[in-house]
């Protein structure tokens, strides 16, 4: 060996003795990754809790493993919980893990949100290291979710929004997995996983579509495979939908009926926009995030693929959101903005940062405002039931409300009122239909027997479906006043815009019409909140066209002349409105 031979390892020995850059990086980002994913299942786990809404979902699960079917009472077919997907999902959950059916929708809705903000954080850095970047990435918009605390809230609630955070950041990971040399099995399942969004949510179907149209562009199928791949991500929604019309009767959950989300309120939209943006200063993120985003795409080459990327989610955002403030929001502080607002910032939860003074200076801007918002902000209404254009922090109200920091289905069990009302069904041997006089549902009980022709034991007249379904038995009516979970209220005209989901109260000569012993009936007095002569007519609406198909469409033997009826009828059953006053109704429907 020569002298320069034996040199020119000597020469390089310092450089290979150190570990190369791009591994450091690599370790890095993976530990900030890994922290972030942490951090954020703390903040979760803190404010664990289940919402009255979750526990309509809890209802619904827990008819479907005693075998009544997915329905919120066992002899009324009804879609009351707005999520399928969730439904089923958590009722495999415990099937496979038989305990408290609410406990295991908080862990099962925080396991899903941890991993949905894995999933997400995991399709940033496989986005840049595929483009060459092996600097270190930073949990840049990471720090948005980890600083609001609506985040923290709707991981858990029991309701979709776990889900939701999962899908979103499961279907990121895979549409940057995938490209034009990717086999047809790994298309076809981010195909299904797509498709599969109007079962998380209706809403969820805009995002399917720009989703899908994405994974089109990114996979260049050609046109018969691509129709192929579109056809097996409409396997689910269409089959789903199929159950829907044949099982249920409608093309559409109850609650989307009852708050008639086809309708425009952008009024109130964009004050349930502003009471999110205002109550955590977000324009201030947004727009470092912004800032900073502007300044890495100036530095990069970004080319075909990278700009269908990065585009995406962006637009799926905007379209949720757009269709959001349209229909005028929810009643929820925060709640149906998190999984948009987790979209959004899909592309940029992990980025490099440069070095220049902009970036830099707007990185540690962000991380104060992370820091004052996680500790001081919130919506202003701490612990009230309204803020100020009818909303609620719903969590934070519920902890008063329940004096429990952790709301959950023990604390609604201690509820006195219904506890009252389950003593009065059961002080009376016969059956025995429980309601409340007054326009707010706490007035004084009033009982009367229940009709021979339904086949339950006893029904209760109420406001609060999530209440009720932690305190009344599972073979308990329960006939919700809002129309969440009773077709009559959900059906019935819109008079006047309030509350989001308490707009529509069911008139009490409608569930006496409905649900009340008719020889009984002859024994009322007139009372202000329902007339014999109100009973009547009612009772002869129910009788006739349109409004008996309703009825039997819900409550008749599911036969397959039954399925086939109602899956033929369902369009038309979907528009049918009723209106509130009984006489009006009877000239409408018995003519």
């Amino acid at each position: 060996m020569t002298q320069g031979s034996t040199l020119a390892p000597l020469r390089r020995e310092p450089t290979e003795s150190v570990v190369p850059r791009g591994i450091w990086a690599g370790r890095v980002t993976l530990s900030a990754g890994w922290l972030t994913v942490l951090l954020f299942g703390v903040l979760a786990f803190q404010r664990r809790w289940i919402g009255d809404d979750g526990m309509i979902v809890v209802r619904v699960v827990r008819q479907i493993l005693a075998g009544a079917g997915p329905n919120y009472n066992p002899f009324e077919r009804v879609e009351a919980a707005t999520s399928p997907l969730w439904v089923w999902l958590l009722a495999a959950f415990a099937y496979v893990r038989p305990g408290d059916v609410a406990a295991a929708a908080v862990a099962l809705g925080l396991v899903l949100s941890i991993a949905g903000m894995g999933a997400g954080l995991a399709g940033c850095v496989r986005l840049h290291r595929a483009r060459g970047e092996i600097g270190v990435l930073v949990p840049l918009g990471a720090l948005v979710p980890l600083a609001v605390g609506g985040f923290w809230d709707y991981a858990t609630s029991g309701l979709e929004t776990g889900l939701s955070l999962c899908w979103f950041g499961y279907v990121w990971w895979l549409l940057v997995s995938i490209n034009e040399r990717s086999g047809p099995g790994r298309v076809l399942a981010t195909a299904v996983v797509i498709g599969a969004g109007p079962l998380i949510r209706p809403d969820f179907l805009l995002a399917s579509v720009v989703f899908g149209a994405a994974a089109l562009l990114l996979t260049r199928p050609g046109w018969r495979r691509g129709l192929g791949y579109c056809g097996v991500g409409l396997v689910l929604p269409v089959g789903y939908e199929i159950f829907r019309a044949g099982y249920y009767g409608i093309l559409v959950p109850l609650p989307a009926v009852a708050k008639e989300a086809s309708s425009a309120r952008w009024g109130q939209g964009v004050s349930y926009l502003n009471d999110f943006v205002d109550a955590y200063l977000l324009w201030i993120p947004l727009l470092m995030i912004a800032v900073i985003g502007t300044r890495l795409l100036d530095r990069i080459a970004i080319d075909r693929r990278t700009a269908v990327l990065l585009a995406t989610p962006v637009l799926a955002a905007v379209c949720l959101g757009i269709y959001l403030v349209r229909v005028g929001g929810d009643y929820m502080h925060a709640r149906l903005w998190v999984p948009v607002l987790f979209a959004l910032l899909l592309p940029v939860l992990m980025a490099p940062l440069g070095r220049r003074r902009l970036e830099s200076t707007g990185a540690a801007l962000l991380a104060v405002w992370a820091l004052i918002a996680g500790l001081f902000l919130g919506p202003p209404y701490h612990g009230t039931q309204f803020g100020p254009t009818g909303l609620t922090d719903e969590r934070d109200y519920e902890t008063v409300a329940f004096a429990d920091p952790h709301p959950s289905a023990e604390s609604r069990r201690k509820d006195t009122t219904l506890i009252a009302t389950l003593a009065a069904l059961t002080d009376h041997r016969d059956r025995t239909l429980v309601l409340r006089t007054g326009t707010a549902a706490d007035g004084n009980l009033w009982t009367i027997p229940l009709a021979p022709s339904l086949p339950d034991r006893g029904g209760y007249f109420y406001n609060n479906m999530g209440i009720a379904a932690a305190v009344m038995p599972l073979q308990g009516t329960v006939i919700d006043v809002n129309g969440l979970a009773t077709p009559l209220a959900g059906h019935l005209q819109l008079e006047q815009r309030a509350r989001p989901g308490h707009e529509k109260w069911l008139p009490a000569a409608w569930v006496l019409a409905r649900y009340a012993d008719p020889a009984a009936i002859a024994m009322l007095p007139d009372t202000p909140d329902a007339t014999k002569a109100q009973v009547y007519a009612a009772r002869d609406a129910l009788s006739c066209g349109r409004l008996a198909e309703l009825v039997d469409s819900t409550s008749r033997p599911l036969t397959p002349e039954r399925f086939w009826a109602n899956l033929t009828g369902a369009l038309s059953r979907t528009g049918l409105r009723i209106p509130q006053d009984p006489f009006a109704a009877k000239q409408r429907f018995c003519r």
